[in-house]
């Protein structure tokens, strides 16, 4: 069949770099420059040049008309100043010349006010082809795509940005083809299509030459808003009514606005979202969770605000009490909620309405207010009382039933950790809406000992008993069985609960060896564990480990088949990885600066010791780096906090203020640089670790979350 496809080219060069969010206060006037030139480096002439700013959603702050454009000079120059609105996130510069459109995008920060974006033109590559077809396979033709990303794209192509530009938004043919030139084939994109007759379209796509990429568009339903507002009826117009939408490919927000008379409509896809609007004057007394049948006709009653002030109590103590949430609900339904600040006051703005004002706590007994809010006054609350922490006392025995002293206890998905009194007892309290009461992890810190346990929530008293350490070996292939080295493979454990209630969580990640095998060690019974490359379970086994079957492998099966790499999943993988600060291999490369608190320390101090790097600032886990520093500072183990270099005397006196009143448990160090290491892994990298063995060599990066797991596990089977 011979398909006549529209054509719109897409030159794009990306610059990565890291993209890091903050929040403004206040509109800040910044200057934008850069060069524009193609792939050989020549300097393009009278490029269009355009800024946005983006927040988190919608994608960007500011219209169309808003956005700051110029044109690049004879020798590829541009400049432009850029007035950025509240809220900005980071900054994207768009560039278009000769129907071919560049992108570059570069991280916010608070101090900066000049940034520069240099922009080039790569060479072209074979297109890529886009086939946009009903669930019947019905071709549909103009269809629009409103947005593109992933890939190498680091910020999304949309339809703003193309009308911004003056550029054709994309659209498909007769034929339902779409042709898209210079994008990087075998990439993955995230693509989202628009249709006046169907609902929008979110799909991930891998693109692959003279090959048709099926999008298939859902008819959907439409839902139709009325919007009501006594105080103003002229003013419903600037409502903006947004669906979030949750797809298998991502969420997207469906955005309209009504007309005069309050209404408005869109097409949604069968698909749970929440539906809810704003005002810039008024808040509605509505909030809707849509999902197919549950109405195609939604009410919004616009009123005017009010604010609500109030404190909550600790049940037994009678002091400030957060970690929940208060909710505000009219008519049965929850409308906003606030959050508590750690001396238990909370305060929010809501319609001027009657409301019950509660926690969002199932422990309680109806323990709710209702109030009268006033419009422009604020109302308040009587105390909300917030029930008693939980506590949850355990005990760990050795395998012959003695108390286990000094055995580790990790729980809340590895963020809080205890260690076992002289009795092997120990206490968890958790203020939290506990559901599913305690899952954990004990193991011994130098002993091949563990256990994973659940504690259900009405459970008052835990004892569990170690038991010899499993493992998991397993394989990673290409469809054609060949080994692949270096792959990122994370182990999910499943712990069951009662009544059928269970937690999924990574326990641990490693990387496959040169022969393509991995192996994960340290595992405790009462978990099901399965290994899963890139997010998504890949292999086809899951056992649970058995007390009879702890030898070698545990928990897999000796005829199970080996986690297989499909080309788009190796792609997706690869993509994943890229722009991923490498570690230093050698321990040598690193060059340390200013040592404070401890030290100084050289590389010979280090020789035949295993060192932890711990990077970021605020030190937040140091709670972690004492305990791991407690139990193996003095078997091998050296601790080394990692600071980036301060950006003047002033920062750098603050810091040694602030490290003086922590403990000098272990060492602190200012890294400049040295071999293949960045400043900018220091500064990056909050809260990663990178473990190095006795022989100096790299053995892998660790989140802190998993530190004391991996570290004990390295000081247990990898040191001689």
């Amino acid at each position: 069949m011979n398909h006549v496809e529209c054509k719109v080219a897409l030159s794009m060069f990306f610059l990565v770099l890291c993209s890091t969010c903050f929040a403004q206060s206040e509109t800040q006037r910044v200057n934008i420059s850069g060069v524009i030139s193609d792939a050989s480096g020549k300097p393009i002439d009278n490029a269009l040049v355009l800024a946005t700013a983006n927040v988190y959603a919608p994608r960007t702050a500011m219209a169309i008309e808003d956005m700051p454009r110029t044109r690049s000079d004879s020798s590829g120059r541009y400049t432009m100043v850029m007035n950025l609105p509240e809220g900005v996130a980071s900054i994207s510069v768009f560039a278009t010349s000769e129907a071919k459109v560049i992108a570059s995008r570069v991280e916010r920060s608070h101090a900066q006010t000049n940034y520069t974006f240099d922009v080039t033109m790569r060479d072209s590559v074979a297109p890529a082809r886009f086939h946009v077809v009903n669930k019947d396979g019905d071709p549909i033709p103009n269809a629009v795509l409103s947005s593109i990303s992933g890939g190498e794209l680091m910020s999304p192509l949309s339809s703003d940005v193309f009308d911004a530009l003056g550029v054709d938004r994309p659209e498909s043919d007769s034929q339902g083809n779409l042709l898209l030139e210079d994008l990087a084939l075998g990439s993955t994109y995230r693509v989202e299509f628009t249709h006046p007759d169907f609902a929008r379209c979110v799909q991930r796509s891998q693109l692959v030459s003279n090959e048709l990429a099926d999008i298939v568009l859902d008819r959907g339903d439409q839902v139709n808003f009325l919007v009501e507002c006594i105080a103003d009826p002229l003013s419903v117009p600037q409502t903006t009514i947004a669906a979030t939408v949750q797809t298998e490919s991502g969420t997207y927000v469906e955005i309209v606005k009504p007309d005069s008379d309050g209404r408005a409509s869109m097409r949604l896809p069968d698909r749970h979202g929440n539906i809810s609007v704003s005002h810039p004057k008024y808040l509605p007394a509505e909030r809707y969770v849509y999902h197919k049948g549950a109405g195609q006709s939604l009410k919004f009653t616009l009123h005017e605000k009010g604010k609500v002030r109030g404190k909550v109590l600790r049940e037994d103590t009678r002091a400030g009490q957060s970690g929940l949430y208060v909710q505000f609900a009219f008519d049965n339904n929850v409308i906003a909620q606030a959050s508590i600040d750690l001396e238990g006051n909370y305060e929010a703005e809501v319609p001027a309405i009657p409301v019950s004002v509660g926690l969002n706590s199932r422990r309680l007994n109806n323990s709710r207010h209702l109030v009268e809010v006033k419009a422009n006054e604020t109302t308040f609350v009587p105390d909300l009382i917030a029930p008693a922490p939980r506590e949850f006392i355990g005990t760990v025995r050795m395998p012959n039933g003695d108390p286990a002293p000094g055995v580790i206890v990790i729980y809340g998905l590895g963020r809080n950790a205890v260690v076992t009194d002289g009795q092997g007892q120990f206490r968890v309290t958790d203020d939290r809406e506990i559901s599913r009461g305690i899952y954990a992890m004990a193991f011994h810190p130098q002993k091949r000992l563990s256990v994973s346990f659940h504690a259900g929530p009405d459970a008052n008293a835990i004892d569990s008993t170690l038991s010899p350490d499993g493992s998991i070996i397993g394989l990673v292939v290409d469809e054609n069985g060949k080994p692949l080295p270096d792959i990122p493979v994370n182990l999910k454990g499943r712990f069951r609960g009662e009544r059928g209630l269970s937690m999924i969580t990574t326990l641990q990640t490693t990387r496959s060896r040169m022969d393509g095998t991995y192996r994960f060690v340290g595992l405790g019974e009462g978990i099901d564990y399965q290994a899963e490359v890139h997010g998504a379970f890949r292999s086809d086994y899951s056992s649970s480990i058995k007390r009879q079957s702890r030898e070698t492998v545990i928990g897999a099966k000796r005829d199970r088949r080996p986690i297989v790499m499909t080309p788009t999943l190796l792609q997706e993988v690869m993509e994943k990885e890229k722009g991923k600060p490498e570690a230093p291999r050698r321990l040598a490369d690193i060059e340390f600066g200013e040592w404070i608190q401890s030290g100084p320390l050289d590389h010979a101090d280090m020789e035949g010791k295993s060192v932890l790097l711990y990077f970021g600032w605020p030190m937040q886990p140091q709670d972690v780096l004492q305990m791991i520093d407690g139990h193996y500072g003095d078997k091998g183990l050296l601790v080394i906090a990692v600071l980036e270099p301060p950006v003047n005397e002033q920062e750098r006196q603050a810091r040694i203020k602030a490290l003086a009143e922590k403990s000098d448990a272990f060492s602190y160090a200012i890294v400049t640089g040295g071999g293949n290491f960045s400043n900018a892994y220091a500064g990056h990298i909050d809260h990663k670790m990178l473990l190095y063995g006795s022989d100096g060599q790299f053995v892998e990066e660790i989140h802190y979350r998993d530190a004391l797991h991996k570290v004990r596990n390295h000081m247990l089977y990898a040191q001689p």
